[in-house]
């Protein structure tokens, strides 16, 4: 597997993922996952104290969503890297392109996530706080084109699906989720020429619309901050070009 480094020392590397590809192996995706990617990588390059459980991944990101990861070469170093996440010291930020237009050009989502109750393999919000855990979203919007919003998404929690199930209960899902999928309130509105358009460039991009962009953290050894970007994916750029003249 060809993995796209951006950095790597002695202690960690930063995996810029592309969509498409799975994190973890798990029913149906046993071998091809980044993690078995990786730990061939780390095997070739005869790294020590190598077992079935490496190499350690700081944190997931969906199969569909691209952008990047923090990976540890020990336990110790996971470990360091997981008290920074466990008090919201790692920034974390998404590009995204959702259906609607905000009337608040920013915003924060705050709203328990847990597993749905009818379908084990998605996650619902639970306004009340009675069931699933705190989770908490930031969005700004960056541009908008008819129909359209393109946000920026920062997190201050990392629960499964955070993103696109927030923005789904908040009416806002993000373009071509076919888990948390588009809304049929904003397909009523599209004309005929509309609907063949979208068709066209649902085609254009195969998977969600949502890049992890941006990664910052203090590194575990060095006790210095980093910060990586990692730009916007050729086929989310020309999908947000397209949609964007065709709606001038």
């Amino acid at each position: 597997m060809k993995l796209h480094l951006l950095y790597e020392d002695e202690y960690i590397l930063i995996i810029n993922k592309k969509s498409g590809l799975v994190v973890h192996p798990g029913n149906g995706n046993k071998s091809m996952t980044l993690s078995n990617g990786l730990h061939f990588y780390f095997k070739n390059k005869k790294i020590i104290n190598i077992n079935d459980n490496y190499p350690f991944l700081g944190h997931r990101i969906d199969k569909g969503t691209s952008g990047l990861i923090l990976v540890s070469k020990s336990e110790k170093i996971l470990n360091k890297i997981s008290k920074q996440f466990w008090f919201n010291k790692i920034k974390r930020k998404y590009i995204t392109l959702v259906w609607g237009i905000f009337f608040k050009k920013e915003g924060t989502i705050i709203c328990n996530i847990g597993r749905c109750l009818k379908n084990k393999t998605h996650m619902n919000v639970f306004p009340n706080g009675c069931l699933g855990k705190q989770a908490i979203t930031h969005y700004k919007v960056l541009e908008t084109f008819k129909y359209f919003s393109l946000l920026k998404c920062s997190l201050e929690t990392g629960r499964t699906h955070q993103i696109r199930v927030h923005l789904k209960y908040i009416g806002h899902p993000i373009f071509n989720d076919k888990n948390y999928g588009e809304d049929k309130k904003y397909k009523n509105f599209l004309s005929f020429k509309e609907r063949i358009f979208l068709e066209k460039c649902l085609k254009t991009l195969k998977y969600q619309a949502l890049h992890a962009y941006y990664l910052e953290f203090k590194h575990p050894i060095y006790l210095k901050n980093k910060y990586l970007i990692s730009p916007i994916p050729e086929k989310f750029k020309f999908l947000i070009k397209k949609i964007k003249n065709f709606c001038l």
